[in-house]
């Protein structure tokens, strides 16, 4: 099943599968990855409108094409972790914080959260250091290079210590 590409109508199709055709060709466009930022790669094509060119990430156009989107969450996550698997089934919309858990969860990030506690939250120490207006590096580079606990490497007594998530 294919559906218009949103902004390209006349000009592309996208399937529910992840293949993006040309209406004139009635061809399949040919994909390439894009690497980013951290290191994984994604699906992209590239999309001609009045002159301009345009890279897509296949993805997002299979999710504006065949999922609703009615809280407008700005990301599109793989379920599965497989950013190559642009089946609609395993394409969901999803906020950038929920991204972000998702992919620490999955283990699909390198660099891991470092999580604390009081007692009655569990949160990552980056959100503890902007709210007790700390500096991140300094408190983590304690952390993690000099072997100290989170109380001295915050230099106060805030009742905070690491936990294990």
């Amino acid at each position: 099943m294919n559906h218009p590409v949103d902004g390209y109508d006349g000009l592309y199709e996208v399937s529910d599968r992840g293949a993006v055709y040309s209406v004139r060709s009635g061809k399949e466009l040919k994909q390439w990855m894009l690497r980013n930022k951290n290191g994984r790669t994604d699906y992209c094509v590239s999309l001609c409108k009045d002159g301009k060119k345009q890279n897509m990430l296949v993805a997002r156009l299979v999710a504006i094409a065949f999922i609703p989107n009615p809280n407008d969450l700005p990301q599109v996550n793989h379920i599965d972790g497989d950013n190559h698997n642009n089946n609609v089934e395993n394409l969901e919309w999803i906020s950038n914080r929920d991204n972000t858990i998702h992919a620490y969860k999955n283990h699909l990030r390198k660099r891991k959260i470092i999580w604390v506690t009081d007692g009655s939250e569990i949160i990552p120490l980056r959100s503890l250091c902007i709210r007790e207006n700390v500096n991140y590096k300094k408190v983590h580079y304690r952390i993690k290079n000099l072997g100290w606990d989170l109380t001295k490497a915050i230099d106060e007594k805030r009742g905070w210590s690491l936990c294990r998530v």
